[in-house]
């Protein structure tokens, strides 16, 4: 009769005290979820990591249920993630202030030229002559995701604009939709993903530098929290530098 283990057992509910207050650790909201601000480089190496231990416990299983087979054993990830627990050479530190800013800086590249529709002379007037723009823009955005971030901030403020007008629509009694059911039909987009965006875009517009941040939207987001801090401290330079112009140098 094989034994029975409780190793792979998903561990109870937790509340998770976070700066925006107390998160349920199974929560189906990903929103919702805390996320250590990893860096992205060292949260793609602790996926592997995490993969490696599955296939590590399946290779002892088989070992100790078939006796020796000669079978290969699962390759150890190079990075040990437990000295990240134990505070050790490796361990990861959360970014901010300074070293936040360096790390940014260091990211920033010139992005190619990514092609946007036309926007009328005149602008917009109403949610029926955006919806084209916008769901020609979010197509665009799904297939540059990963060059650069200008475009999400380009497209996070052409959002927030479509979010007011909306909220002007509904108040003049023009439209019965909520926005989510709006931007849903319309565009394609979520209502989570259509509020990431454009909070991204509401933090980093002013600041033109981070046009040619090279980083992935996912990370910024994950970095929200500490660029907004990083920018509200009046004290240093960094909100400064990052008011100037894209392509300016340090």
């Amino acid at each position: 009769m094989a034994r029975q283990s409780d190793v792979g057992s998903p561990p109870p509910p937790i509340d998770i005290n976070t700066p925006d207050g107390s998160v349920l650790g199974d929560s189906d909201d990903a929103e919702s979820q805390y996320e250590y601000p990893w860096l992205e480089k060292i949260r793609q190496e602790a996926v592997k990591y995490k993969e490696w231990t599955k296939n590590e416990w399946e290779r002892v299983e088989l070992f100790l249920y078939r006796g020796p087979t000669g079978e290969p054993w699962p390759k150890k990830p190079r990075a040990d993630f437990k000295k990240l627990d134990e505070g050790g050479k490796n361990k990861a530190e959360v970014l901010s202030g300074q070293r936040l800013h360096d790390y940014l800086v260091e990211n920033c590249a010139t992005a190619d030229d990514v092609e946007w529709p036309d926007i009328p002379a005149e602008g917009f007037n109403s949610l029926e002559n955006m919806r084209a723009h916008l769901k020609a823009g979010w197509e665009m955005l799904k297939q540059h995701n990963k060059k650069t971030l200008g475009f999400h901030i380009n497209y996070g403020k052409m959002l927030n604009v479509a979010f007011a007008q909306h909220q002007l629509e509904n108040d003049n009694g023009e439209t019965d939709s909520t926005w989510e059911e709006w931007l849903g039909e319309n565009v394609g987009i979520s209502a989570a993903q259509g509020r990431k965006i454009r909070e991204i875009a509401r933090l980093l517009a002013p600041y033109p530098g981070f046009m040619n941040l090279g980083l992935s939207f996912s990370e910024v987001y994950k970095l929200r929290k500490q660029i907004e801090t990083m920018l509200s401290i009046e004290t240093q330079t960094w909100s400064n530098y990052w008011r100037r112009a894209a392509g300016l140098g340090v």
